[in-house]
């Protein structure tokens, strides 16, 4: 645990970077005040729960020797509605991932479990598949929580373990929300069945070894005709290297399960995924990067990416293009979802869109209440909504992210005051380089986020906010226009 010492060294830090920072009044009122909240807090954030082992024993003809699970079941987690299951390389062990604490509060924001594996075939025909239905029902039982046993699941697979875990999609694909396998060679290329009806993204290496380029590539071209919710990305100049890009991940995780997980279950029954429709999606071309949605795409969908949403197919253009490209087919939509992560305690935020209600409890619905504050120049203003352009302090008890909605902000002009302004970005990711700043008001190097303590901003991401300071008054443009 991080001293309280060390928490106000971190404070005095943030303030010397902003002259007479109105925020020490907030914050070293709750180092003084507070020292028991910020404990239990903190201990929240580390995501404490239970962690249940299970090993499986071959009976009979089964072609298996190894079947070691791990699950950790978060403790603030009534309801398991989901498992995210990751798989790493061949000979690899993936236990360890239930230890990992970014994936264990995505897992506890989400209400889903979290499970490594340690197996030595990928073949579900050897009763690997069954191993793992066994291992979910040991857990129901281990951890007092019945609906494990039918938890539907989510995986995330490496090499070798992205190939087990396309096997078992297309084995069971009604008990499959969604897949991502990275770079692996040997996939099943036979015909998916109902697993095209599964979202999964599928990722190969520029540099990787070609039998694994083509093995993707192959499976996904033969069943995206078939209307496939598949995504296939490569991932230039990398060979046979795990995708690490977590914003990406998590976002498309998160629009996932939102659209194949019921709001209610039954805790004593099999889940009934929700089906999706490819026509809510959007498609991206793997040979221009240009992007559109599924009523306006006219550049041949029967060999494009498909995204669960705008926000994932930005996402995956700025993956597979390198940031380079932000093109997007003219029938745009004016309407974006856009999920918004936050952390415990203090966050910097943003409205990179125009919503229907601009009430933070109504965007933000698990903030605490009154800890919405703007700056005026002089001092914080503590209002109830947001607006684009603006910067913002909110406060949140626990770590977790909202799905936010509204109008698409395309560009958007600022007007600075002298000195210290708190500002935000729009609908897309902004480099500084590209802020439109005629009469040079940016002081040079004065751009900061905050993700704990102040860091120097090179991007100004949606749905976040920054410290500015400008020599003088006047205004800037942000755009996505390069």
């Amino acid at each position: 645990m991080v001293s309280i010492a060390l928490f106000e060294g971190k404070m005095r830090g943030f303030i010397s970077i902003i002259p007479r920072h109105p925020a020490r009044l907030l914050f070293m009122k709750f180092v003084s005040q507070r020292i028991k909240y910020i404990i239990t807090v903190s201990l929240v954030s580390f995501g404490w729960g239970q962690v249940y082992d299970y090993s499986a024993t071959p009976h009979g003809s089964d072609g298996y020797n190894i079947a070691n699970f791990r699950i950790y079941v978060p403790e603030a987690v009534d309801t398991v509605y989901g498992i995210y299951t990751s798989l790493t390389h061949l000979g690899g062990d993936s236990r360890a991932i239930v230890n990992d604490t970014d994936m264990r509060a995505l897992c506890t924001e989400s209400q889903f479990a979290l499970m490594g594996v340690q197996v030595d075939n990928m073949h579900m025909d050897t009763g690997i598949g069954d191993a793992l239905l066994d291992a979910q029902s040991d857990f129901a039982q281990q951890s007092g929580h019945p609906e494990i046993e039918f938890s539907p699941l989510y995986f995330e697979g490496y090499s070798w373990g992205g190939q087990w875990s396309y096997h078992f999609t297309v084995w069971r694909p009604d008990l499959v929300i969604g897949f991502v396998t990275m770079k692996g060679g040997y996939h099943d290329t036979t015909d998916a069945g109902l697993a095209v009806n599964v979202p999964g993204y599928m990722f190969i290496g520029e540099n990787d070894l070609d039998y694994r380029i083509t093995n993707l590539t192959g499976i996904f071209l033969d069943h995206r005709p078939s209307d496939a919710l598949w995504t296939l990305a490569m991932e230039q100049g990398a060979g046979h290297t795990q995708i690490t890009d977590r914003t990406l991940l998590d976002t498309y995780f998160h629009h996932v399960i939102s659209l194949r997980v019921p709001d209610e279950i039954s805790i004593y029954e099999p889940v009934g995924l929700l089906p999706v429709s490819e026509s809510i999606g959007w498609l991206g071309d793997r040979s221009t990067y240009i992007i559109g949605s599924y009523e306006c795409y006219n550049l041949g969908e029967d060999t494009a990416s498909w995204s669960p949403s705008l926000e994932t197919a930005f996402h995956w253009q700025g993956f597979v293009s390198e940031n380079t490209v932000t093109d997007t087919i003219a029938c745009l939509s004016d309407e974006i979802d856009l999920t918004l992560a936050y952390t415990d305690g203090w966050n910097l935020i943003g409205l990179p869109v125009v919503p229907e209600n601009g009430n933070y409890l109504a965007l933000f619905p698990e903030a605490l209440e009154n800890t919405l504050y703007s700056f005026d120049g002089g001092s914080y203003v503590n209002t109830v909504e947001l607006n684009p352009g603006i910067g913002y302090w909110l406060r949140f008890n626990n770590p977790g992210s909202e799905i936010v909605s509204g109008t698409v902000i395309n560009a958007m002009t600022l007007t600075l005051q002298e000195g210290w302004n708190l500002v935000s970005g729009i609908t897309y990711a902004v480099e500084i380089e590209t802020i439109s700043d005629p009469e040079g008001l940016i002081i040079s190097g004065t751009i900061y986020g905050f993700d704990g303590s102040y860091v120097p901003a090179e991007v100004l991401e949606p749905g976040k906010g920054y410290w500015l300071r400008s020599s003088g008054d006047g205004v800037i443009t942000l755009s996505i226009v390069q």
